[in-house]
């Protein structure tokens, strides 16, 4: 800068006094003088883009994280959808059924409504009675998909499934068993089935009559080979699974 005693910005014209001979020189100079400080502006301007991507990253990792819960859809439609009246109800016709003295490993419950349906649904819960009390216990929900077509499983892949007496919760883990153990089985990753389905969520409110340590393991099928459903019972049954088949034997 010796050789620049003036020099003005006025618009995008530049002015440089002193001797011509020495004009390139202070051209130079100020250029870089610009880039100098056009870096170091570039660079507080990379760093506020940082924080901002990082606040945006921790955001949807906090996101990532909530928990999924499936929303009750029949609920005040297939049954009360009062979580006191709903209990009674459940419960009285877990009352009036008989019990058989077998422990079971399955059971056929039927998804109508409850004023067509609970009657009978009573009659297959009312049998988990002989399950051990103080063990854990998960159910296998198998159930036809009513809305939307399918060629093959879907998981309910939820944290939890709520209904009106509370949430349940989804063994997850054991569902991640079987889609790693199963790379090429026909299964919809997405939980579309489920978001309408009255099959299996009909199932679930008795059960939490019923049982005290359980989660469920829920699957509803579309067009598929019957040999795909029997992998899949084949896959999660054990001694503290049982599997629960939802049918209104007629469709």
């Amino acid at each position: 800068f010796g050789y620049i005693n003036f020099y003005t910005l006025h618009g995008f014209k530049l002015s440089v006094y002193k001797d011509d001979r020495k004009k390139h020189t202070g051209f130079f100079c100020l250029f870089i003088s610009f880039n100098f400080i056009f870096w170091h502006y570039f660079k507080i301007y990379l760093e506020k883009i940082r924080i901002k991507l990082i606040f945006i990253l921790k955001i949807k990792w906090k996101v990532a994280k909530m928990l999924t819960v499936r929303k009750p859809a029949v609920a005040n439609l297939f049954y009360t959808g009062d979580k006191e009246r709903l209990y009674y109800t459940v419960k009285n016709y877990i009352e009036k059924a008989p019990l058989y003295p077998y422990k079971p490993e399955g059971l056929i419950s039927p998804h109508a409504g409850y004023m067509y349906s609970g009657i009978v649904a009573g009659v297959s819960y009312k049998q988990l009675l002989n399950l051990d009390p103080n063990k854990h216990y998960t159910f296998l929900l198998i159930g036809p998909s009513h809305y939307v077509y399918l060629q093959g499983i879907s998981f309910g892949y939820y944290d939890f499934w709520q209904t009106p007496l509370g949430n349940v919760k989804v063994a997850k883990e054991k569902i991640n068993s079987f889609v790693k153990a199963y790379p090429n089985f026909p299964i919809t990753l997405n939980t579309l089935p489920h978001q309408k389905e009255h099959s299996l969520e009909v199932q679930v409110p008795f059960l939490q009559v019923v049982m005290k340590d359980f989660d469920i393991i829920p699957v509803v099928y579309g067009d598929i080979d019957s040999i795909y459903v029997k992998k899949v019972i084949d896959f999660f049954k054990d001694e503290n699974t049982v599997v629960i088949i939802s049918s209104d034997l007629s469709h």
